[in-house]
């Protein structure tokens, strides 16, 4: 039961229960007509430290995944500001707080690449 409690978790995806499906060589459809016994049926408890590996894969990828959303929010809406004091030559504005986002964003993004599989299934947003 404790392995049917963590497959309840918001952070399940639909890559997370294909990866149920290769575990268990069983395939099944999470659709509204999935119930207890279908779940009984994988015979989780046999693939309970890989069941675990799962859900706790989904965790960390939700929480990765919350991180990039955050970002990728605040440098769409980041404000440049210029300075049009010579109008030949405008120059962008003050960017200390731009630097200071950038680099603390900058950790973050690296800290996500040192991950290893947990960020695989982002990684192409990560690297760009």
């Amino acid at each position: 039961l404790p392995l049917v409690n963590d497959l309840h978790g918001d952070t399940m995806q639909d890559r997370h229960w294909t990866q149920l499906m290769t575990v268990t060589g069983k395939t099944f459809d999470k659709g509204p007509s999935f119930c207890f016994k279908d779940l009984l049926d994988l015979r989780l408890h046999e693939f309970a430290e890989d069941v675990s590996e799962i859900v706790d894969q989904s965790s960390k990828e939700a929480k990765i995944e919350k991180k990039l959303n955050q970002i990728r929010a605040t440098w769409s809406k980041m404000p440049v500001t210029w300075d049009v004091a010579n109008p030949d030559c405008p120059l962008l504005g003050d960017l200390g707080e731009i630097l200071e986002k950038l680099d603390a964003d900058s950790l973050d993004m690296m800290g996500m690449t040192s991950q290893g599989r947990f960020i695989e299934f982002c990684k192409p947003v990560v690297d760009e």
